[in-house]
């Protein structure tokens, strides 16, 4: 019996001397405004043939290739034929060609989201039709990036300091064995204002854009830590 007891004092003085490994989780955060403005633009054309098709279209994306303040993203081009039944033999008959494209205006500067919008407008006719239905704000890839960063950096200066602590609270020498970062997913909720400037004959009126707030959103990742404490 007391070789027992003295074998089991020796195995927990044993693990005291080992040490232990210690992990946990931890969430760093932190707060961004969103710095990024985009519009959503959608231009159509019907005509009669598919040359003139290609003509309607070719000043807008021309202006459009050209313009370097502002982002293009998501840009979509088609022409296809608009076929119709006839009311007598009810057979179908090519009636017309639609031109459409479709993109996505991004830009740090309100006034050059503006200005591009007046600027495209002006090639608006009786056939050509340009809208924008939504115009809005959000987070860029680029500032994401960034504080993911900042982020990364708070964790390590964190886990370097708690470390320390460690040590001196625990009496042990604590070291950091791995550290990990998942980031969280970033949900982007746009800010919109949702609006649609309908073709019109008039092509010297400006465009006045309302722009809704930024919005502060929260970004997050996931740190795993490791530390080792033994006896010193």
């Amino acid at each position: 019996m007391n070789f027992l007891k003295t074998a089991i004092i020796s195995s927990l003085a044993t693990n005291v001397l080992m040490g232990y490994n210690l992990e946990f989780t931890k969430v760093f955060t932190k707060e961004i405004v969103q710095d990024e403005i985009y519009a959503r633009v959608n231009i159509q054309s019907n005509t009669d043939t598919q040359r003139e098709a290609i003509r309607s279209i070719k000043p807008i994306t021309k202006f459009i290739n050209k313009n370097a303040k502002v982002r293009t993203k998501n840009l979509n081009q088609s022409i296809y034929p608009i076929y119709k039944t006839s009311s007598v033999d009810r057979s179908r008959y090519l009636d017309s060609y639609r031109s459409i494209v479709n993109l996505t205006l991004a830009s740090k500067n309100s006034l050059d989201v503006t200005i591009y919008l007046n600027e495209l407008l002006e090639y608006k006719t009786d056939h050509l039709s340009i809208s924008y239905s939504q115009i809005g704000y959000k987070v860029s890839k680029e500032l994401q990036s960034k504080t993911y960063d900042i982020l990364r950096l708070d964790a390590i200066q964190w886990s370097t300091q708690y470390s320390e602590e460690l040590n001196e609270k625990l009496n042990l020498e604590c070291k950091q064995l791995d550290i990990n970062f998942n980031k969280k997913n970033f949900h982007n909720p746009y800010g919109v204002q949702r609006m649609s400037s309908k073709n019109t004959k008039s092509h010297s009126s400006a465009v006045s854009v309302l722009l809704p707030e930024k919005k502060i959103q929260t970004v997050k990742v996931d740190v795993l830590l490791r530390y080792s404490c033994n006896e010193r």
